[in-house]
This record gives structure tokens, sequence and C-alpha cells, in this order.
């Protein structure tokens, strides 16, 4: 199934295999002990034509600037792909 998506991060990029973002959001909500993060401030920025849509983290929160998000800095690779592949396994085939 992931072969083909993760044929160009192979061949352009040298990694393993593609990213599973989409996963990775139900793997957090499924088991969230997976991960590690910090809280942030993360806003986008809207004014600056060299850096408009650039996504600033900050990770100083202060009463003026409370934080806004958990920003995930690592991942136990190895559970959530077993968890990916757990679920999977318990799904019904359509008829």
């Amino acid at each position: 199934l992931l072969t083909p998506y993760g044929h160009h991060d192979r061949e352009q990029l040298g990694l393993a295999g593609g990213p599973l973002h989409d996963p990775r959001v139900i793997a957090y909500l499924l088991q969230p002990d997976l991960f590690t993060g910090y809280p942030a401030q993360v806003t986008v920025e809207t004014d600056s034509p060299l850096t408009l849509g650039q996504t600033v983290v900050n990770p100083r929160c202060d009463a003026s600037s409370p934080p806004s998000v958990q920003v995930m800095h690592q991942v136990d690779a190895d559970g959530v792909y077993d968890l990916i592949v757990q679920q999977l396994a318990g799904l019904s085939p359509r008829a």
C-alpha cells in the first residue's frame, strides 16, 4: 500500500520511505505516549513578502503569548508503525 507513496522520498531524499502525516495524527489520538512535545505559540507570517506564509514557532510562551499548540519533536517510530499495522490488521474486508 505504501510502496508507491514512499518511492519519491527513497529516490530523491534518500529516506527509508515516505512520511505518514495523516496516520500519525490518528496514532497520537490513540496512543499519545508514543510522542514527545512541548507547548508553544505558533503564528503564520502574513505581512512580510519575503516570509509570507512562514510558520513561526515561539517556545518561550508567557502571559502575552500563551501556548496555542503542542509541538511534537520526537516520536517512537517503531511504536507508531506497530500501532498502524495492528489497527489495519483488525479491519474486516468489505463484502
